[in-house]
């Protein structure tokens, strides 16, 4: 075969791939809505398909639901004592209320799983179930994973279009008070402690809640039992 005529042919089939890969994020677009509404939280709500609607910041509240304050450390001292008498206990990432700003605050899964409530009236922290049907929902598709996934401000542009979840790598301090991983992944608790699955190890899951992660520049959720101890975003569905 000609060799211009094989070279045409490949120009015309990749702009064909371009051209799907645009209207499928065009559809995507479509289908991905945001409403402009302020409840104690950074950023506004987010709707993904008319059934999930995430907060799209991470939660920055500092008193429970009725009104109590929710305890704060400011190094890695005062975590690790409250975290070990089960108490709950809050803190911005190197202690810096700029971080806050941006990623919200760390909380350590017994204020999540407090019963004077972390989550504004209206909202609620998705448990392992629902975070796995919405996980689900998403499909393997690559290029529907990515746009779930929040970036650093090294990539401005993605950032702007990441609608579904926005989450933003806002790192995470962990069960020693030692702080990790901004910038790269961001950390969110469910409301699920482990042990509430069957065949969990109570010897190990007595000490865990269930938890998500991702990385800023990888298109995987994952979902796994952390450290209640660990302090991680919390990021809120409507009710």
């Amino acid at each position: 075969m000609n060799t211009y005529l094989i070279t045409g042919l490949a120009v015309i089939i990749a702009t064909q791939n371009v051209r799907l890969v645009e209207n499928f994020f065009e559809k995507m677009n479509r289908e991905v809505t945001t409403s402009i509404k302020k409840a104690n939280h950074v950023g506004q709500e987010t709707k993904n398909k008319e059934k999930w609607i995430w907060m799209e910041g991470n939660l920055n509240v500092d008193r429970f639901r009725n009104g109590d304050k929710i305890p704060r450390a400011r190094n890695a001292e005062q975590w690790v004592a409250a975290s070990r008498r089960g108490e709950p206990v809050w803190c911005y990432y190197y202690d810096d209320a700029n971080n806050g700003k941006k990623y919200g605050k760390l909380y350590n899964w017994y204020a999540v799983n407090d019963a004077r409530g972390l989550a504004p009236e209206g909202w609620h922290i998705p448990n392992y179930d629902e975070l796995n049907e919405w996980h689900k929902s998403l499909g393997v598709d690559h290029f529907a994973m990515k746009k779930i996934i929040g970036t650093n401000d090294r990539d401005k542009k993605d950032n702007e279009t990441n609608k579904i979840f926005n989450g933003l790598p806002g790192g995470y301090i962990n069960d020693s008070g030692e702080f990790r991983d901004l910038g790269n992944q961001g950390y969110w608790w469910t409301s699920s402690p482990a042990l509430d699955f069957p065949g969990a190890d109570y010897n190990t899951a007595r000490f865990q809640a269930w938890s998500f992660y991702m990385n800023y520049n990888t298109p995987i959720v994952f979902i796994q039992p952390n450290n209640m101890m660990d302090g991680y975003s919390v990021r809120c569905m409507k009710d």
